[in-house]
C-alpha cells in the first residue's frame, strides 16, 4: 500500500492492529477492492444511491460495504464530494438520525460510523450546518478525534468560507452549545459499547466553565486538565482526547476562528461596530477590521463558495433548495446594497437547469 491508502484502510478499520499478520492479510484483501481489481465490486454512482433505501440486510451485506469502500477510496482519491455527500445524507437520515430505525451489530455499526466521520472531516466545509451540529453534538466527534482529523483546520476554512460575520460567529457559537450538550463520555469505546466509563464531554465543559471563570486561556485549560478531580475521570490517553476537545470548545467561544489570534477585544469592537446602523455587513478581513467596499469579483465569489456550502445538491448537480438559494442572495444583495449579488444565480432555458453567472 502507498502512505495514503495505508492512512485511509487505518481509518476505516481503525481497531485493527498494524503489527498483527492477519490484519495485514485483510489490509491486502481490502486495499484490492479500493483499488479496483476486485471485477466483482464496482463504486456506487449517484444512480445507485438514488434508488437504494436502507434497510437493515443492504447495511450488513458484506459486498455492499465492499461498494461503499470502493466508493470512497475513489471519490476521496479524484476529489469527487457528491457521491460522498449523498451517501453522508442517507446515513445521517437513515441510519443515525433521531427518526432513524435500523439497528446493526456493533461491527456494521463501526464500519459505518467511522465512514461518515471520513466523509465529513473531509468535506466538513461542504456539509450543511445540521450535520455539523449533529457531529458536535454527539459521539462522531470523539470518534474523529481518535482517528486523528485534525478537527480545528477543518473548522477555519469553514468559518473562512463564510461571507457574512454574523454567519461566522453563530457558527461556532452554536456549534460551541451543541458540545456543551454533547453526552458522549471521554472514555466512550467504539468497540465495547457497554464500557461507558469517564466523564461526559457536556460535565466536562461544564467543570472547565466554572474552573475558569470565564478566562478561557491555554495557561487555564492546562492547569485544569492537571487537577486530581479532573485526572481520575480519564483512562490512559484519554487525557489527550479531552484538551483537544476543550480546546476546540475554547476556540469557538473566544473569537479565535472569528478574528485572528482569538482576539476576543477585537471581536467585541466588531460586533459593535457591525450594530451601528451606518455601518455595513461585510467579510472579516485577515487583518484590519473592514468597512464596505466596492463590489469585486472576489466578494462575489465568496458569497457562492458560502451557497454551495449550506445548500445540498442532489444527483443532478442541482440545488435541492432552488427558492432558499434565491432567497440568501436576495438578503445578502439587501444587506450589502449590491443588486449584482441577486443576479449570480439563474435559470439558463437552453440547458433546462440553474448555472452561476461566475
Amino acid at each position: 500500500m502507498v502512505e495514503w491508502e495505508d492512512e485511509l484502510f487505518y481509518e476505516v478499520f481503525y481497531f485493527l492492529d498494524k503489527e498483527d499478520t492477519a490484519a495485514r492479510s485483510y489490509a491486502e484483501e481490502a486495499v484490492a477492492v479500493m483499488r479496483g481489481r476486485d471485477e466483482t465490486t464496482k463504486e456506487l454512482v449517484p444512480a445507485d444511491l438514488k434508488e437504494i433505501i436502507f434497510s437493515k440486510e443492504i447495511l450488513e451485506n458484506k459486498n455492499f460495504q465492499k461498494k461503499v469502500l470502493r466508493t470512497l477510496y475513489k471519490s476521496l482519491n479524484l476529489d469527487l464530494s457528491p457521491p460522498l455527500l449523498y451517501l453522508l445524507n442517507k446515513l445521517e437520515e437513515q441510519l443515525f438520525g433521531d427518526k432513524a430505525t435500523i439497528v446493526l451489530g456493533v461491527e456494521d455499526s463501526i464500519f459505518y460510523r467511522t465512514v461518515y466521520v471520513i466523509i465529513a472531516m473531509n468535506y466538513f466545509y461542504l456539509i450543511p450546518d445540521r450535520s455539523r451540529w449533529f457531529i458536535f453534538g454527539g459521539g462522531f466527534l470523539t470518534l474523529a478525534v481518535l482517528l486523528g482529523f485534525k478537527v480545528e483546520e477543518a473548522m477555519k476554512i469553514s468559518v473562512d468560507e463564510s461571507v457574512n460575520f454574523y454567519n461566522r460567529r453563530d457558527l461556532c457559537l452554536d456549534l460551541a452549545a451543541f458540545m456543551a450538550q454533547n453526552e458522549t463520555e471521554i472514555s466512550y469505546s467504539e468497540a465495547d459499547v457497554s464500557k461507558k466509563e469517564g466523564i461526559a464531554i457536556k460535565e466536562l465543559i461544564k467543570q472547565f466553565r466554572n474552573y475558569c471563570k470565564n478566562n478561557f486561556s491555554g495557561g487555564n485549560l492546562l492547569n485544569f486538565l492537571n487537577e486530581p478531580y479532573v485526572v481520575q475521570n480519564f483512562r490512559l490517553g484519554d487525557k489527550e482526547v479531552a484538551r483537544v476537545i476543550l480546546e476546540l470548545y475554547v476556540h469557538l467561544i473566544n473569537g479565535f476562528f472569528i478574528v485572528p489570534d482569538g482576539d476576543f477585544e477585537a471581536l467585541n469592537k466588531k460586533i459593535k461596530e457591525m450594530e451601528e446602523p451606518e455601518k455595513a455587513l461585510t467579510p472579516v478581513s485577515k487583518s484590519v477590521v473592514v468597512t464596505k467596499s466596492p463590489a469585486r469579483v472576489s466578494d462575489f465569489s465568496q458569497v457562492k463558495k458560502y451557497i454551495e456550502r449550506k445548500y445540498i445538491k442532489g444527483l443532478d448537480g442541482q440545488f435541492e433548495n432552488i427558492e432558499g438559494v434565491f432567497e440568501e442572495l436576495i438578503r445578502f444583495a439587501t444587506e450589502r446594497e449590491e443588486q449584482e449579488i441577486a443576479e449570480l444565480f439563474y435559470f439558463d432555458e437552453k440547458e433546462d437547469k440553474f448555472k452561476w453567472t461566475i
